[in-house]
């Protein structure tokens, strides 16, 4: 039989951190890296289990003005990626747009500081709006496939390129 879970708040009293874990009590720690160990250990006490077997999460809870700074470092760095996206289809563009010039590929990694080999991968790989693009979890991948008649037989190909960076 499984033990019930444990749900504990965690909050600064004075020089302590107040640990209240409902229906079983209340206790405290100085550290917050004692909170697990100070609430495992009420459990185990109140309920007669030992202190390995108690399931048991915390949740910190941090003043208004913590919580306003943390939450607008959140939105910032969700902007911070936006404008690093954004930043990265500039450079394929302006990448594209030497090319169409007739640049090699040597000049334009030159005129934008990158090597050759990235001044290929800018020019050549596609742009948010063409197909094969997707994003994930931040990082924007590109997954292309295409097929190849060799000697009369049809070879798959499959490959995923990082295009996040410019």
């Amino acid at each position: 039989m499984n033990p019930p879970a444990y749900r504990a708040t965690v909050e600064r009293d004075g020089r302590f951190w107040l640990v209240r874990v409902p229906g079983v009590g209340v206790t405290q720690a100085r550290h917050l890296r004692e909170v697990d160990a100070m609430a495992r250990d009420l459990v185990a006490v109140v309920t007669d289990v030992e202190p390995d077997v108690v399931e048991l999460m915390w949740h910190v809870v941090l003043p208004e003005a913590v919580q306003a700074h943390l939450e607008r470092a959140s939105r910032l760095r969700n902007d911070a990626a936006a404008a690093q996206f954004q930043a990265a289809v500039e450079v394929r563009a302006a990448a594209r747009a030497l090319a169409d010039t007739g640049l090699t590929l040597r000049d334009i990694g030159q005129a934008l500081g990158v090597s050759y080999q990235r001044a290929h991968q800018l020019v050549r790989g596609p742009v948010p709006s063409e197909p094969g693009y997707q994003r994930r979890g931040g990082t924007a991948t590109v997954v292309r496939s295409r097929a190849t008649t060799t000697s009369g037989n049809t070879v798959r190909a499959s490959a995923r390129n990082a295009a996040s960076s410019p």
